[in-house]
C-alpha cells in the first residue's frame, strides 16, 4: 500500500482527503495517512502537482521508520569514506555532518573545502540512507522521488531579470513567478517549476561543455513523463534561445546527458534521450538541423555527488 508525502499544500482540491483544514491545521511536510493503492496514490499526487502543491508518493510503511538515525549514522560513514577513497583520496574532507531527515531516508554528507573552492556541486560526497532497511540510495532512486530534472546552460546578453520578464509576458497564462531573495526567479506551473538565477560556476561548465553560460535554468517535471509539463519547457527553452547565443539543455540519467543543444545557431538533437513525438520535434525551429544518434562523448561527463 501507498501514502502521498505532502511537501507544499495544494491551492485548491475537491478530494476529502485533501481538504483545506488538513492543511491549516498540520504544516507540511506530513503524510496523509491513506493506504491506497499505486495507482490510486499516482493520481492523487498528479492532482496535487496540477494544482501548485508538492508531494511524493511512498509505501505506507515509512510512516513507522526501522531504522534509527544513530544506525543510518553508522551505515553512512562506511558509505562516505568509501566515496572519498575511491574519488578523491588526495582531498581534505571535514567530519561527517547529518543533513536532514526526509520521508524515506536520512541524509549524511562531508564536504571538502577545496572541492567548493573548484566549483564541484555540491562539495563533497553525500549519502542517502533509507528508513526502512538501511539501504544506500543511488542517484536514480532519489530522483524518481521529485520527478526529472533538466538544465539549461546559456550564454547570452540577458541577465535572468530580463529573461524572466520575456517569459512572463510570453507565457502569463501558464505560470506564476515570485521574485526570490538572492534575486533569481522561480516560475510555478501545472507539474513543473523552474527557477532561473545567474551562474555561480560557470567554469565548471565551460570545461566540461564547451560553453561559459552566464545564466542557469533548472526545470523540475513533477509528476515524470508529464507530456504537459515537458512540451511547456521546450516553449521555454525556445523562447530563452531567441536571443542570440549558445545554449544547452542538459539532464540527468547515470551521467549528465545533453538532450539537445544550441551552438553557433545549429540546434542539435540527442535522438537517444527519450521517444520524441511528433509534436515535440515540431517546436524544433523549422530551419533547425536535427541530427541523429547519440552526440559526441565531449557532451556527455559523469555526474560526482
Amino acid at each position: 500500500m501507498y501514502d502521498i508525502y505532502l511537501l507544499e499544500c495544494p491551492n485548491f482540491s475537491s478530494d476529502k482527503e485533501l481538504a483545506k483544514p488538513t492543511c491549516e491545521e498540520l504544516k507540511p511536510p506530513f503524510f496523509l495517512g491513506l493506504d491506497m493503492s499505486a495507482e490510486e496514490a499516482a493520481n492523487q499526487h498528479e492532482k496535487i502537482s496540477l494544482w501548485g502543491g508538492q508531494s511524493i508518493i511512498a509505501r505506507s510503511e515509512y510512516r513507522h521508520p526501522r531504522i534509527s538515525l544513530e544506525t543510518a549514522a553508522e551505515l553512512a560513514k562506511v558509505e562516505l569514506n568509501r566515496r572519498i577513497a575511491e574519488r578523491y583520496c588526495s582531498y581534505e574532507f571535514n567530519p561527517m555532518q547529518y543533513l536532514k531527515s526526509e520521508s524515506m531516508y536520512f541524509l549524511f554528507g562531508r564536504f571538502s573545502e577545496q572541492l567548493i573552492q573548484e566549483g564541484h556541486t555540491p562539495g563533497g560526497v553525500i549519502a542517502v540512507i533509507d528508513k526502512l532497511d538501511g539501504h544506500v540510495w543511488e542517484a536514480r532512486e532519489r530522483k524518481s522521488m521529485f520527478g526529472e530534472e533538466y538544465f539549461l546552460e546559456i550564454a547570452t546578453r540577458e541577465d535572468p531579470n530580463h529573461i524572466s520578464q520575456r517569459l512572463l509576458s510570453r507565457l502569463s497564462s501558464s505560470v506564476d513567478i515570485e521574485q526570490q531573495e538572492d534575486n533569481s526567479f522561480l516560475f510555478k506551473g501545472k507539474a513543473i517549476r523552474i527557477h532561473i538565477a545567474q551562474h555561480k560556476y560557470p567554469k565548471l561548465v565551460q570545461a566540461k561543455f564547451g560553453i561559459s553560460p552566464n545564466v542557469e535554468i533548472i526545470f523540475r517535471l513533477n509528476p515524470p513523463q508529464c507530456r504537459e509539463s515537458f512540451l511547456l519547457m521546450l516553449d521555454i527553452v525556445l523562447i530563452v534561445l531567441e536571443v542570440p547565443g549558445d545554449g544547452i539543455l542538459i539532464t540527468e540519467n547515470e551521467e549528465l546527458t545533453v538532450v539537445f543543444q544550441r551552438i553557433d545557431r545549429k540546434f542539435v538533437l540527442n535522438q537517444s534521450v527519450r521517444n520524441w513525438s511528433k509534436e515535440e520535434l515540431s517546436k524544433i525551429p523549422c530551419d533547425s538541423k536535427l541530427a541523429t544518434g547519440v552526440l559526441p562523448p565531449v557532451a556527455k561527463t559523469r555526474l560526482m555527488v
